[in-house]
């Protein structure tokens, strides 16, 4: 949030560089370097004798110069020029160039017309902390033109960079100095003065803008704390999901213990049965023992309503031994008597015959 009022200083300090575009007339020499043999046509020294003879009232201040086959330069420190001249019929081929950066270009005109306030040559975003140079030279064209007409100039000057005095001589900017020259009216098609209200106008709506956005997220953060607060508020820790107060609430200690049941925790403790006990067999007891199992199974197999739940006996522990043969005859006498009677438990609880 802290980038906001950054970005709207920076805006502010962008707008407020204010630039100026200033009009050179070519009679200004402390610009232009008019090499060889030129015509400076002005009201008080007209050329009656050149081939052009443009309308002095369109020309900028009455005055031009007029050169065939010559060269020329133009210096100046700014961060944008543009020269302007007069085309005239079957004119000359004009080559430019410029250092600080390196710019060619060339102009030729196939009007059959003059033309006024004609761009001869333009460069734009240039360093205004250094000088520039801009020469040229008129070359014959295919058809024998070999003459140009030079106006005026325009400068673009930053004056956040650069500092002059309307009425001053010389004022310095770095390592060069630009000469002070009267702004006056320049062509449309050039950038004009920027006004320090629109600067002013532009800075505080970005300042504004910036405060309404800064405003905007404090807002929303503000809401997305106080939505979070209500949410956490809503979980009391002394109660259950339920209402139901917890064992560690205050409710739970004010109230005592008196509406909770006590309850006592032992230890797990297994069941205890009495071990089993062996019962030795013999061939007499053998069939008493089978007598009474199988009166067991009979009562068990025929249940009364009367007759209640009682503990199973302890499983008997056969006292034979694999070995022995009298064991195994004893087995075989008791496993026979038990099929006998189970024989006759089946007979016995058969279901009646449906006719």
């Amino acid at each position: 949030m802290l980038l906001l009022p950054f970005l709207a200083f920076l805006a502010f300090k962008q707008s407020y560089a204010t630039l100026s575009n200033i009009t050179i007339d070519d009679t200004n020499s402390t610009f232009w370097t008019f090499v060889g043999s030129y015509n400076a046509v002005t009201p008080s020294t007209p050329c009656s004798g050149c081939v052009a003879q443009p309308d002095p009232g369109l020309a900028y201040n009455s005055t031009w110069h007029d050169g065939a086959l010559r060269s020329g330069s133009f210096v100046f420190q700014g961060t944008a020029v543009y020269i302007f001249g007069i085309d005239v019929l079957n004119p000359a081929n004009v080559s430019f160039a410029m250092s600080n950066p390196t710019v060619n270009s060339f102009h030729y005109y196939s009007g059959s017309t003059y033309g006024y306030n004609a761009l001869f040559f333009s460069a734009t975003n240039l360093d205004s902390s250094v000088q520039h140079t801009v020469t040229w030279l008129m070359e014959q064209s295919s058809v024998g033109g070999e003459s140009a007409l030079f106006d005026y100039a325009i400068v673009t000057l930053d004056l956040a960079d650069t500092s002059s005095s309307a009425t001053g001589g010389a004022s310095s900017t770095g390592s060069a100095s630009v000469p002070s020259v009267s702004a006056s009216p320049s062509p449309s098609a050039v950038p004009s003065k920027k006004s320090k209200t629109g600067a002013i106008v532009g800075a505080v709506v970005g300042v504004v803008v910036g405060l309404a956005l800064l405003g905007m997220l404090i807002g929303l953060y503000l809401r997305r704390r106080r939505s979070i607060g209500a949410t956490m508020g809503d979980i009391d820790p002394d109660h259950d999901f339920d209402g139901r107060p917890t064992l560690s609430s205050p409710d739970m200690a004010s109230h005592g213990t008196s509406g909770v049941a006590q309850y006592t925790v032992e230890p797990y403790q297994p069941l205890g049965f009495p071990p089993p006990q062996p019962v030795v067999h013999s061939e007499t007891s053998d069939t008493a023992t089978m007598s009474a199992s199988m009166s067991a199974v009979s009562m068990a197999a025929a249940p009364s309503e009367s007759t209640s739940l009682k503990r199973p006996p302890a499983p008997a522990v056969l006292g034979w031994e694999p070995n022995d043969p009298s064991s195994q005859r004893a087995r075989n006498l008791e496993v026979e008597e038990r099929l006998r009677h189970l024989e006759e438990l089946v007979a016995a609880s058969q279901p009646p015959s449906y006719s």
